[in-house]
């Protein structure tokens, strides 16, 4: 499983990562930057989902700063970004899920990466629950999906949602061939071939999907 292997592999340094208080202004910024653009789409989806968010930031008046308080903030919101998706609010889904990426980034550029290396490294490896579903049903999608795209996204996924995302490209290329239709190796490579730390790990890609 996916979810229990790499979950396993990255507590050690979510424990570390426990122990840090992120910067109160970092916080407060990200707050006031979400209530600004919350008053902007008044009236919207988006608007009750960003004033959610940053209500989150918060503990009665003060903001926390606690890495652990915050990263279960990062995972609720994670939560309501999976649901919009799901409902088919495909806009508010994208600008929540923009707007967290402030606080936090697998790429490391967000508020809690910056603020702790054994955060950065555990998001790396495992970010939340939510995610690696999302990329387990992306995958399910890459035959269909645009190439570049594909690329893009792959570049910014955690070892778990690659991982995930992977087994979603199997499974999809192994249904189409199963339904009698062909696929090119070309557009699984040119689709996925980023998601590999190398050449040999993607051809054992390719041929588990022709057994």
């Amino acid at each position: 499983n996916v979810i229990t292997t790499r979950k396993a592999e990255s507590a050690p340094l979510y424990a570390e990562a426990d122990k840090v208080r992120v910067p109160m202004q970092d916080v407060a910024n990200l707050h006031t930057q979400l209530l600004e653009k919350a008053k902007e789409a008044e009236g919207t989806r988006l608007s009750g989902s960003l004033k959610k968010f940053a209500g989150m930031l918060k503990s009665g008046e003060d903001y926390k700063t606690s890495l652990r308080q915050l990263d279960i903030v990062k995972r609720q919101t994670r939560d309501i970004v999976t649901r919009s998706y799901r409902s088919g609010d495909n806009d508010t889904a994208k600008e929540l899920d923009s707007a967290l990426k402030v606080l936090s980034n697998s790429n490391g550029t967000g508020i809690l990466e910056k603020s702790s290396d054994a955060y950065r490294q555990a998001n790396r490896i495992f970010s939340d629950e939510s995610s690696v579903i999302k990329a387990l049903e992306s995958g399910r999608k890459v035959l269909n999906a645009d190439a570049d795209e594909v690329m893009d996204s792959i570049s910014n996924l955690s070892a778990a949602e690659k991982d995930a995302y992977i087994q979603g490209s199997v499974k999809a290329s192994r249904d189409k061939m199963l339904s009698g239709n062909k696929f090119s190796n070309d557009l699984v490579r040119e689709r996925m071939r980023n998601a590999f730390p190398d050449e040999e790990t993607f051809k054992t890609f390719l041929a588990s999907v022709e057994r």
